[in-house]
């Protein structure tokens, strides 16, 4: 994968725009718990991050566990498009027997909807182990489950995913990376392939172009 210059503007990361619309001196939390705003970032960080293992480490599970069941001697394994049948039969097992409305839970997590695709990804032997067994770790040290949806329809996606790590950067700064390397990449191109899209202002992704 090429790794291009910076040549457009940054935005997300911007300190300008940071220090006008959200400087840190201006943050202060409530109540006597904690002592400043360093405190209660540090507390809010830690948390967030406690949040996000116990996430990855049910979407590991229930992934697992989906993969395991078969209907009519036909292993459904993959998350979607398995046929109708295998299909219809999941959808009614999750709500007959489980307790869980799949066409509910999925739209209500749909970050979820994006993480198991990564499963093969992170663990090549997914299906040999057992998460109930054995710890599952997500693979990264620095970079949270938020990064993995801007890049999901990539091919280059995990070697994205490295940069990110291997750099240390932060969130802001990784959506102004991956512009600049949307930007220039259609550029060396000489058309437009990559497109950032956004669901809603605080949800953007690549989207690879059809027909370009």
């Amino acid at each position: 994968m090429e790794e291009y210059p910076n040549e457009y503007e940054k935005v997300e990361s911007n300190p300008e725009r940071l220090a006008k619309y959200c400087a840190i001196r201006e943050i202060t939390p409530f109540g006597d718990e904690y002592p400043n705003t360093t405190a209660y970032l540090g507390t809010f960080r830690e948390t967030v991050l406690e949040m996000e293992h116990n996430y990855f480490d049910g979407i590991v599970k229930f992934m697992w566990l989906a993969r395991k069941f078969m209907f009519r001697g036909k292993l459904r394994k993959k998350y979607r498009r398995n046929g109708y049948y295998p299909d219809r039969a999941w959808g009614m097992f999750l709500r007959n027997y489980v307790g869980l409305d799949n066409r509910i839970w999925f739209t209500r997590h749909s970050l979820l909807t994006k993480i198991v695709t990564y499963m093969d990804d992170f663990f090549p032997n997914f299906d040999e182990g057992n998460p109930f067994k054995e710890k599952y770790e997500f693979p990264f040290k620095f970079i949270t489950l938020d990064y993995l949806y801007v890049v999901i329809d990539l091919p280059e996606r995990m070697d994205l995913l490295r940069i990110a790590e291997r750099k240390q950067l932060p969130y802001t700064e990784y959506l102004d990376y991956l512009s600049n390397y949307v930007g220039c990449y259609n550029d060396r191109h000489g058309k437009e392939i990559l497109r950032t899209m956004f669901i809603n202002p605080n949800a953007p992704h690549i989207k690879v172009l059809k027909d370009k």
